[in-house]
């Protein structure tokens, strides 16, 4: 059943990311905050139900699981400006960029296993993570960054996320790729900030996952109640999802629950195997982007792009099985 499961979560991931990509083409003001309020306001709603149907394991109140797990608040945080960055990002780099980037968050974690090491004096515990298999990976992954912005002809190669107006100014081009660059790697700490704060809450042992779910939505809900009021204050009127034209918000919001409910009982049914599985998810998004999302590069772009996928994939592998 892992199996099916972990399908399942991926072609949701897939559809609300290129749903998600799709909306940022909008040219509507503030979408990252409005796509954030959606999922925030559904994942409310589900925690609550979580709490009230009792399948907490503490049955204590999100506000004691909280109380007694204060770094939730943190975590969920990074959570939030995750998905506020990404999103940011988009409107100045493609998905198929974003997605070749996402072994960069590992990295970051791997990076912060070794500070921690050298800090707490252990140098052959963290000459020991200095192997070449991961080593090879970053240091490719690190030159595809590097070089990528400089890759753009007269043509523009800028993905389909831009403007509709035409880039002819090459210099015009690379700095707006740089400035997604910098967003998406903003998102990715967040997000590897994100993770390990919840492998140390999770360590712990004192909270479940259905706990730390309740929690975790329960903050999550204040900052969107943040959000929601600066958006009306700057906007002069309250937002309503549920309008027929944010029906495509609505529906971002509901794939990510789905996903996250199929990829949680994946991995929980084969943690390592769903693990690995999902190592190699990049690849659905980058095809569909260019299937679907129409987004278009130059050649050399097209070979940097998938170069530094197939680097971070790899990482991402050895670092599972290993």
């Amino acid at each position: 059943m892992w199996l099916i499961f972990c399908i399942i979560s991926m072609l949701l991931c897939a559809a609300y990311e290129l749903l998600g990509a799709g909306i940022m083409r909008s040219d509507g003001a503030y979408m990252p905050i409005k796509l954030r309020i959606s999922v925030i306001g559904i994942e409310f709603i589900a925690g609550l139900g979580l709490y009230f149907l009792g399948a907490g394991e503490s049955g204590l109140s999100p506000f004691r699981l909280i109380a007694g797990n204060p770094l939730i608040v943190v975590s969920v945080s990074f959570t939030v400006f995750t998905g506020l960055l990404y999103m940011w990002g988009l409107k100045f780099i493609g998905l198929s960029i974003q997605e070749a980037l996402c072994g960069f968050s590992g990295v970051l974690i791997f990076l912060g296993m070794i500070v921690t090491q050298m800090l707490t004096g252990r140098l052959a515990a963290a000459s020991q993570l200095l192997v070449p298999y991961r080593l090879i990976p970053i240091i490719i992954m690190l030159i595809g960054v590097c070089i990528l912005p400089d890759l753009n002809t007269n043509k523009s190669c800028r993905s389909a996320q831009a403007d509709h107006e035409a880039l002819t100014d090459i210099r015009t081009g690379r700095g707006r790729m740089i400035k997604g660059l910098i967003i998406t790697f903003a998102a990715i700490i967040c997000d590897a900030s994100d993770s390990l704060l919840t492998s140390i809450i999770m360590d712990e042992g004192t909270i479940g996952t259905i706990d730390y779910m309740i929690a975790a939505y329960m903050v999550a809900a204040v900052w969107g109640a943040v959000l929601y009021i600066g958006l009306w204050a700057r906007e002069k009127k309250p937002f309503n999802p549920l309008k027929r034209k944010n029906l495509p918000i609505c529906i971002y919001a509901v794939l990510i629950i789905f996903h996250t409910a199929f990829y949680l009982m994946g991995v929980y049914a084969s943690p390592v195997k769903a693990t690995i599985l999902w190592c190699v998810y990049p690849i659905i998004p980058l095809i569909a982007a260019r299937l679907i999302l129409k987004e278009k590069y130059n050649a050399p772009q097209y070979v940097c792009i998938w170069i530094t996928a197939a680097a971070s994939i790899a990482y991402c592998l050895f670092d599972v099985v290993t």
